[in-house]
């Protein structure tokens, strides 16, 4: 099915809303034009030349980064200098844009992996920032049609979901009504109270599909006139929270600091970490910024983990982390963010099995850290 660049950021916005991101960052298109049909994409965390012949290659018109391609002013274009090239390689090639900075760095529950490679259960952010505009839609339907309606929803809201599908909750009542003589009724006479077997059929919805749900149950459900109640939600639930970073309990009991430090070094392909802190006996519960995380320090602290997994920490971080009393790992800015979008470019490759896109996905594997330990 033929799918512009416009509609894919739509389809993104419903997962990674780009409403979430910081006031200072820049995330969404770079360069190009939205109204450009969608062939192949390449998936990477830093625009640069090398990215851009592999997306040619791949015959890619799109390539997703998280770092932002424009970030700070640009005040001139010299395409003799390193960022000059990047930009006449794009335009040369036809190639646009689209990146996904802090709005996906709110959103790591959604996507990481090595939430599951360490066991972690019941994730929420270190930091909240955000809620998602969540509502509850309940639907009042008599017997035999329940689940044509169930299905019409299910139609809308699962093409938004991929961990769970067809959630809903019913409850059996009673309903009653009297037609006038202007009325249509499914059932029921004019003038006659009507006793009707129903079930409550209640969903959770985002307000950006809230209009769509609703019409689709108009068309199926029988009465004349639908019963059905909204209610804005407000509980910051595991499901509805945006924020930095993420920490959870662990699942299994008696994992250890040096199964951990296995499982990083595997994971993020690095052979050295940096470590701050004194050592627990058991790990059972961690923490997780990718990227930059010290500015989080003080707030990671007021949830005391038993590890924080960070990076880019300097002399003085660390120096705060232990005054902090935290068992800080240091692996570097590059690892856990290259990780973070090759687990999005697979994420996102749901995502289309799901909505009837047949562009391919390429993730860029080639990137490295600029550090070499020596």
């Amino acid at each position: 099915m033929t799918k512009t660049l416009e509609d894919l950021c739509s389809l993104i916005d419903q997962f990674f809303p780009f409403s979430i991101q910081e006031d200072w960052d820049n995330s969404g298109l770079q360069i190009g034009n939205l109204k450009e049909r969608l062939k192949n994409l390449a998936v990477c965390l830093d625009v640069n030349t090398g990215v851009i012949e592999f997306a040619y290659k791949k015959g890619a018109n799109l390539i997703i980064s998280h770092h932002p391609l424009l970030f700070n002013s640009v005040k001139k274009i010299d395409f003799s200098s390193s960022y000059g090239k990047i930009l006449k390689e794009l335009i040369v090639k036809k190639i646009s844009v689209i990146s996904l900075h802090t709005n996906l760095d709110k959103c790591l529950r959604t996507c990481f992996s090595l939430v599951n490679d360490l066991w972690i259960k019941k994730c929420r952010p270190i930091v909240q920032k955000d809620l998602t505009n969540k509502y509850k839609l309940a639907v009042f339907v008599p017997s035999g049609y329940v689940e044509e309606v169930k299905d019409a929803v299910f139609s809308v809201i699962n093409r938004y979901s991929l961990n769970y599908t067809d959630v809903s909750f019913s409850s059996k009542g009673v309903g009653t009504f009297t037609p006038s003589k202007e009325a249509n009724p499914f059932k029921g006479n004019y003038g006659a109270r009507e006793l009707v077997n129903e079930e409550r059929i209640e969903f959770l919805v985002d307000l950006e599909k809230l209009s769509e749900v609703i019409n689709a149950v108009y068309k199926v459900h029988p009465y004349e006139e639908p019963a059905f109640d909204v209610y804005p939600l407000k509980n910051e639930s595991l499901s509805s929270a945006f924020g930095f970073g993420l920490f959870g309990d662990v699942e299994i009991k008696g994992l250890s600091l040096k199964e951990v430090e296995n499982i990083l070094k595997e994971k993020l392909n690095i052979k050295t970490l940096r470590k701050v802190g004194s050592s627990v006996k058991e790990v059972k519960s961690i923490a997780i910024c990718p990227g930059s995380g010290a500015s989080l320090l003080e707030d990671v602290a007021k949830i005391a983990p038993s590890i924080y997994i960070t990076g880019d920490l300097k002399y003085h971080d660390a120096q705060k982390a232990e005054e902090l009393n935290l068992t800080v790992y240091d692996v570097g800015h590059f690892s856990m963010e290259n990780l973070l979008m090759r687990d999005f470019s697979i994420y996102l490759q749901g995502i289309f099995n799901k909505n009837n896109y047949d562009s391919n996905i390429y993730f860029f594997d080639r990137s490295k850290d600029f550090f070499i330990n020596c």
